[in-house]
């Protein structure tokens, strides 16, 4: 107990010193108040200074105002300018500009003025460097009618800073000096008059009043107008209807120009999911309903060898033949029909809750065993209902044929049949006794109906683990090699232990005795499946709602963050449960894994805690947080790019100027479309290839509520009706025109003079894991595009 009380007080302690983090760690990594604090961490604030300021600090209403950023290169390291002429050494080597802020009082005018380069010679070729302090100016006017008193101006670019060895990675840099707009006003310089009062029309305010001596027109003031928010990287153009839209895509595709195949980059995964199937098997193997059946398959195998005409290997073979053809049919199904059920909200609540069932079970408050009523009526209940809904969400004819949604649908009503009967009936009802009754005639028979025995047993703790592996292909397009293969090669690594006991039955002396360490195994394992519980009822929710209250990304990250803690006190024995033995010492392997828990726990802990007053979230580095941050399914920040859901509109504008088209299937639910676009896209090369195409998002499982204009959305209310029938759209759309559901997939599209258009590419790696041929896919289309618009 005292050590139990030790542990918390030390995590207690840790959360109230981490707690105040958003000023404190404010302080420690900010020499520069006026930046992010989170980007100070990188190398880029050792080799780079940053300054800004506005000429005169304070303002008139109506007054231009000067904004300089100034750069301070630390000595051996240079920046670059916005552009790079034709025939330097890297044209791409620039400083970019792409976010001038404060709109609500300020209007820019006038291009961003740098000053000249210095030609710096690369051998043969030259690049345009600064080697020293440098400043770039942009002018803004106060707004007229811009509220007095104290601003903060801000100005966002991505600086590029190398030495002659190499380049550090592109920082996004907010300049930002603070303004005092005073009371009075002033007329608006005749030559910024146009710029200011467009965009105050754009904005729906008033137009400026006219100048001193100027005739008083008279003009009608415009009414204002309901906009999209402004400084939001997206444009709010969804069509009026889904109709509308569905219209646009049957059009779409008779217009449509195929790619020849050395347009596609192919990958079609197949070794990959078979070493994931084998993967999951291996970790099925570790189920705390699968190690007790040992001793009862030895002492099977053992009573046959002691009957004459004994054939081992025969027996072995059927055994172990036997759960393989079970779990691969099972594999099968579940692989073809996971894809509908898993962007249905039910289906991961659904999930949510049988993990929590399995992890109330592995920590010991009841056990699991088809002998029981309720919880074979548990099961019955959930079987009936997720295969329900997938013969609901299979209705459209995705699946490989009409004969797989009459298999479903016939599971389903048989478990509905089941459930009515076990209700109903007063019989009792053991699933396992029936097959395990069988046994006893030994011979090829009984071994089948051991291997049945054994199926149904474990298949309580193997079932979540095979839908994990199911999990990992909802957003991938699977033939029926990818299902026949990777089922096999989860049921055989399953299978194949007990081909060797059964073969072998003396190699049983040789496995560890169970005991308390089992109970360990069970209850870190219970741990586990709790946290997979979170997730499927977060991404539940996330379907289900426009913008989830529940299982907010805060919440389910905390709730990690504490599992994490309290397996780690768990295994250092701080506390025990019910089930569990007092142990009289520390073993090895608990204090590494409790090491790893801990570490864990820490290491995410800082996400929770933003960096300042927009709500910036740190974010630890490393590859671990990146793939936890996308499987948590992160909330949407403000997007950098100019995204769009409407391909219609993209297409339009890139034929007006002659521009092509980058589209990402996409989907909330996608944990690899998530980490392509917080950890890929950001990256400098990348970013400054995808500004130049026009940019288009299509969900296929829910349409964010960010793409649609507010007008639309007030009509939709708190429902989510309308956006998830526009990404089922968008899917049909996805599967008629490239063959494909993968998620997520990369299309680069061309409108034509005949008004066809034509697939330039298709990228379909998914998880981007070669970012270099990611970048060369996205560059090698723009070279035909800059010739189109030099036309």
């Amino acid at each position: 107990m005292d050590r139990m009380v030790a542990g918390l007080f030390v995590v207690l302690i840790t959360l109230i010193a981490v707690s105040p983090a958003a000023g404190q760690i404010d302080d420690l990594f900010n020499p520069n108040p006026n930046l992010k604090p989170a980007k100070k961490k990188s190398p880029f604030w050792d080799a780079m200074q940053v300054r800004a300021a506005v000429e005169p600090s304070e303002a008139k209403r109506g007054q231009a105002v000067t904004f300089k950023m100034t750069l301070i290169p630390a000595p051996g390291y240079h920046t670059y300018p916005t552009t790079q002429p034709s025939g330097s050494i890297n044209e791409s080597a620039v400083n970019s500009f792409h976010d001038f802020g404060n709109k609500d009082s300020v209007v820019w005018v006038g291009p961003l003025q740098e000053p000249p380069a210095e030609r710096i010679p690369h051998g043969d070729k030259f690049q345009m460097e600064y080697r020293q302090e440098t400043t770039f100016t942009r002018t803004f006017v106060v707004r007229p009618d811009a509220k007095p008193g104290k601003v903060e101006i801000t100005v966002k670019a991505d600086i590029l800073v190398c030495d002659d060895k190499g380049c550090l990675p592109p920082e996004e840099v907010s300049f930002t000096a603070p303004l005092t707009i005073l009371e009075e006003s002033v007329p608006v310089d005749p030559k910024y008059t146009a710029e200011v009062e467009a965009a105050m029309r754009d904005q729906g305010r008033p137009q400026l009043p006219p100048l001193v001596g100027d005739p008083q027109p008279g003009v009608k003031q415009p009414v204002p107008q309901v906009l999209e928010p402004e400084n939001k990287g997206v444009r709010a153009e969804m069509p009026a209807t889904t109709q509308e839209l569905e219209a646009f895509y049957q059009a779409l595709l008779t217009q449509l120009v195929r790619p020849t195949s050395e347009t596609v980059a192919q990958n079609d995964g197949l070794w990959p999911f078979i070493l994931a199937g084998i993967f999951w098997g291996l970790v099925s193997l570790a189920t705390p309903c699968v190690f007790p059946m040992i001793p009862i398959t030895v002492t099977f195998f053992l009573k046959q060898a002691e009957k004459e005409n004994h054939r081992p290997l025969t027996l072995a073979l059927v055994y172990s033949g036997t759960i393989i053809i079970v779990l691969t049919i099972a594999a099968m199904l579940l692989l073809s029909a996971l894809r509908a059920a898993s962007v249905n909200p039910v289906t991961n609540i659904l999930l949510g809750i049988l993990f929590i069932f399995f992890a109330l079970s592995l920590f010991g408050l009841f056990e699991i065993e088809l002998s029981s009523r309720w919880q074979l009526g548990f099961f019955l209940m959930f079987f009936s209902m997720l295969f329900g809904i997938i013969a609901y969400e299979s209705r459209d004819s995705w699946l490989p044929s009409p004969w797989w949604q009459a298999v479903i649908g016939g599971i389903a009503l048989f478990d509905l049949a089941a459930l009515g009967y076990l209700i109903f009936s007063k019989q009792h009802v053991n699933l396992a006794a029936v097959t395990s009754a069988r046994q006893e005639q030994g011979g090829i028979a009984g071994t089948v109906f051991m291997a049945l025995t054994f199926t149904i047993i474990s298949f309580a703790c193997v079932a979540p683990f095979l839908g994990a592996f199911g999990g990992t292909t909802a957003h991938h397009t699977l033939t029926v090699w990818h299902r026949l293969f990777g089922g096999l090669a989860f049921s055989t690594t399953f299978a194949a232990p007990f081909f060797l006991l059964a073969l072998f039955p003396s190699l049983l002396k040789k496995l560890p005795k169970s005991g308390s360490w089992m109970n360990s195994v069970k209850v870190v394992m219970g741990f586990l499946e709790l946290a997979a519980a979170f997730k499927f009822l977060r991404q539940g929710e996330l379907v289900l709602t426009p913008v989830p209250q529940l299982f907010t990304f805060d919440l389910v990250l905390g709730l990690w963050i504490g599992i994490c803690l309290l397996a780690a006190l768990y295994l250092l024995n701080f506390y025990r449960l019910p089930h569990d033995t007092p142990a009289e010492h520390l073993s090895v392997p608990r204090l590494i894994l409790a090491s790893a828990f801990l570490g864990l726990g820490f290491y995410l802990l800082p996400a929770l805690f933003s960096v300042n007053e927009d709500g910036t979230r740190q974010k630890p580095a490393g590859a671990t947080y990146a793939w936890l941050n996308s499987f948590l399914l992160p909330d949407p920040v403000e997007a950098r790019l100019p995204w769009t859901g409407n391909l219609q509109a993209a297409l339009e504008r890139a034929r007006r100027d002659r521009r092509l088209v980058f589209v990402d299937f996409t989907g909330e639910t996608c944990t690899n479309c998530k980490i392509n676009e917080e950890s890929v896209f950001p990256r400098y090369d990348i970013d400054q290839a995808l500004r130049q195409f026009e940019l288009v998002q299509l969900y296929t499982d829910k349409v964010p509520n960010k793409y649609y204009p507010p007008q639309i959305l007030a009509s939709l209310g708190s429902g989510v009706a309308r956006q998830r029938a526009d990404a089922k759209v968008n899917l049909e759309f996805q599967r008629a025109a490239f063959g494909t559901e993968q998620l997520p997939l990369y299309v680069i599209l061309e409108p034509l003079a005949d008004g066809k258009v034509a697939v330039r590419g298709i990228y379909s790696e998914g998880k981007i894991n070669d970012e270099a041929a990611f970048a060369r896919f996205l560059r090698q289309p723009l070279t035909r595009g800059n010739q189109l618009a030099s036309r």
